[in-house]
């Protein structure tokens, strides 16, 4: 019987997954993950989070344990905010927190213990897909599991690579979960309002194959109906509101326990000051929230930030210097590198799955940019693009203008409904 460590958070969507694979006669573990905790005097939302937690478990008769990450977390992800924030940058730390700990550290200390698969609650999909040099094949891996059926020929014969791999394994010299020749590739959740796959845009090909996404088939309603109809106890628990480190802090107080405040002028496009604010550093592109700015004619936002004079400068949403139609990426990271065929980070030259009839993402003239979908922050709607490889730096391109684009955010790449790589904005 396969052993699978679920993460249970105490939210709905993690104890329908723990219930999901008990039902599927897995032998399941629940774990809680702290991250961080209140003193004791304050309220804290991570002890009522291991409370719920814990009444899922015992009601489902599956073992409970908690992992203290605090050290971790402290160093991989609020230490990374710091850093980043000093450099002017503003920082994605809910990807960083999936890539570097609940799928890096909380993964290894899984494996450690004899576990073969980790599941998350994650809204996104897990689908594999196998070799092939003259036809293309079926995985026959079990339904439920956040895995789909994927057909994807490609231009390699089995035990090939260009990349100098043997299949069955990673650059990270790590067994994968599947078959020779299987390669896994993160897809959208089939309800495109709470899909997550951007927050799990580093991922790579070893962490894919050792995670399961249960509830990968079921929209929200359906999520919350399971949960109702098998009597779990946090069935009708509201949804969080916050993400991974984002806790009831106010962000501004939070910077301010490592970086100093230094006051400087806020103003208009017309170069008019109009108050004062704590730092620079504090603020991203397209921000409104913590500007204290009263009595504006209509809501205003960051446009610029000039950090040599510690000034921001604020408009509406009618001014020109909030919206570009492109971006530039230094680096892409690959999420399924071995189907991309020799060459890709020179030329784009993309063989991916069968492509839809009438469908153009993908398809272009060799050495020109590659046509795609793309995000630049979490429940954007896809944004039409054309990427271009200008000596050592990427070239996005936009069909329309986009608001507020912003350095150390993170550019997701989709064909179709896979997120194939993603890069930091430079």
């Amino acid at each position: 019987m396969k052993k699978i460590l679920v993460w249970l958070s105490g939210w709905v969507d993690s104890a329908v997954s723990a219930y999901l694979l008990k039902k599927q006669w897995y032998d399941v573990t629940a774990w809680f993950m702290i991250n961080y905790l209140a003193p004791e005097w304050e309220y804290c939302p991570t002890r009522d989070d291991i409370e719920e937690a814990k009444k899922v478990a015992k009601y489902l008769d599956i073992p409970f344990f908690t992992f203290d990450y605090r050290e971790d977390y402290a160093e991989k992800v609020l230490g990374y905010m710091y850093e980043w924030y000093k450099k002017w940058i503003t920082p994605n730390p809910d990807i960083m927190c999936n890539s570097e700990v609940k799928f890096k550290v909380f993964l290894d200390e899984a494996l450690a213990h004899w576990f073969d698969w980790i599941a998350m609650w994650h809204y996104a999909r897990i689908t594999t897909s196998k070799y092939s040099k003259y036809s293309p094949h079926h995985n026959t891996l079990p339904m439920g599991e956040g895995i789909d059926q994927l057909t994807v020929a490609t231009s390699l014969p089995l035990g090939e690579t260009e990349w100098g791999l043997e299949f069955g394994e990673t650059e990270w010299g790590q067994e994968l979960r599947g078959t020779e020749g299987e390669l896994f590739h993160l897809l959208k959740w089939v309800d495109a309002n709470k899909d997550q796959s951007y927050f799990l845009a580093w991922l790579n090909q070893f962490q894919l194959s050792k995670a399961l996404f249960p509830i990968w088939e079921y929209e929200k309603s359906q999520v919350r109906q399971i949960a109702q109809e098998a009597w779990l106890p946090n069935a009708n628990r509201k949804d969080s509101q916050w993400i991974c480190f984002v806790w009831k802090v106010d962000l501004t107080t939070f910077l301010e326990k490592k970086i100093d405040p230094k006051p400087g002028k806020i103003l208009d496009t017309s170069w008019k000051v109009l108050w004062e604010h704590k730092w620079v550093f504090y603020y991203t592109i397209g921000q409104r929230k913590w500007l204290d700015l009263w009595g504006q004619k209509e809501p205003v936002f960051i446009v610029k930030k000039d950090i040599e004079k510690n000034e921001i400068i604020v408009g509406t949403t009618s001014d020109l210097e909030l919206y570009d139609d492109k971006l530039f990426v230094k680096e892409f990271h690959f999420l399924c590198p071995l189907p991309l065929k020799h060459g890709i980070k020179d030329n784009f030259s993309l063989f991916q799955r069968e492509r839809p009839e009438g469908s153009t993402l993908g398809v272009y003239p060799q050495g020109e940019g590659l046509s795609a979908k793309c995000k630049i922050r979490y429940r954007q709607a896809d944004q039409d693009c054309t990427i271009y490889k200008e000596n050592d730096i990427y070239r996005v391109e936009f069909k329309d203008k986009q608001r507020a684009i912003a350095s150390g955010q993170i550019c997701a790449v989709y064909i179709w409904d896979e997120l194939v790589m993603s890069g930091v904005i430079n």
